[in-house]
């Protein structure tokens, strides 16, 4: 056969070569191509997850630098373990950029300067206003630094009154009037002046009263509606309107 047809020979098997190597890059080539696809992938996919990270990274810090939503002042003896760290908590499951101090200062301790400048970097301040209260220097400090604030810059004071009444506050009666008898003498007639002030401008404030609005028990504040308004607020940045805010 191959002496008849040299030329039908020859053509057959260069036709035979033809197909096996057409054959063998149609197999390289998939693979190939499939690796450069799963590259391409994990490189997507390891990209999509940096992203995710940043992303919740973000969500976490304050927005800016030392700027926060809402700085909460409170007397940790009282609520720290209680109402403030269920305030804290539905606050920031609602997105909102809170400062909490975790150090509680001891008796005759100055207040930082770290503490005053988140004071002044926030959109509202709460103040937890409790039985003991008045008995922290620094409390108290706080919330001089809170009206100046609101007096100055237009900053929401938004006061809670826990377990205690707005008069006793407001003319430090109860435990208050006890706090102060103790300052007297160990703090400079100045400070003390200030105190009361402060006393008496938050107290004159529409905030809310946990005897009015709960029985002073935990487990009946109603944080939704309260949270819903600061969270609403904060995003539209329409502060005013919570100056008329009644819980």
């Amino acid at each position: 056969m191959k002496r008849l047809f040299p030329c039908l020979a020859s053509n057959f098997a260069q036709s035979d070569r033809d197909s096996k190597g057409r054959k063998a890059n149609d197999t390289t080539a998939p693979s190939s191509s499939a690796a450069s696809k799963f590259v391409q992938s994990d490189k997507d996919s390891k990209g999509r997850k940096a992203d995710d990270t940043a992303a919740a990274s973000s969500s976490a810090a304050p927005k800016g630098s030392n700027n926060y939503d809402v700085f909460l002042g409170f007397r940790g003896t009282d609520t720290r373990n209680t109402f403030v760290d269920h305030l804290y908590n539905n606050l920031v499951d609602a997105g909102i950029c809170v400062f909490k101090d975790d150090d509680e200062l001891c008796e005759g301790e100055e207040i930082c300067t770290n503490l005053l400048v988140a004071i002044k970097n926030s959109k509202i301040s709460i103040p937890v206003l409790s039985q003991n209260y008045a008995w922290s220097n620094a409390c108290l400090q706080e919330l001089v630094q809170m009206i100046e604030c609101m007096k100055n810059t237009g900053q929401v004071v938004l006061p809670i009154f826990y377990r205690v009444e707005p008069a006793d506050v407001r003319h430090q009666k109860g435990s208050f009037q006890e706090a102060f008898s103790h300052l007297r003498g160990k703090c400079s007639e100045e400070d003390v002046a200030k105190w009361k002030e402060a006393l008496q401008e938050v107290a004159s404030l529409k905030g809310w009263e946990s005897e009015k609005i709960a029985n002073g028990e935990l487990k009946n504040f109603a944080f939704g509606p309260f949270v819903s308004t600061i969270a609403a607020q904060t995003r539209t940045s329409q502060l005013n309107n919570l100056k008329n805010y009644q819980i």
